[in-house]
């Protein structure tokens, strides 16, 4: 049960820091996107 808890942890850990690091590199990519709407 321990391992399966702590495998369960990390792949919800790995996909949040997943999606912070593709929401950032989309927001580097693309900037002028971002300041446009505002």
């Amino acid at each position: 049960m321990t391992v399966t808890v702590t495998v369960i942890v990390f792949v919800s850990v790995s996909v949040s820091v997943s999606v912070d690091i593709l929401t950032l590199a989309l927001a580097v990519a693309r900037p002028r996107t971002a300041v446009i709407p505002s």
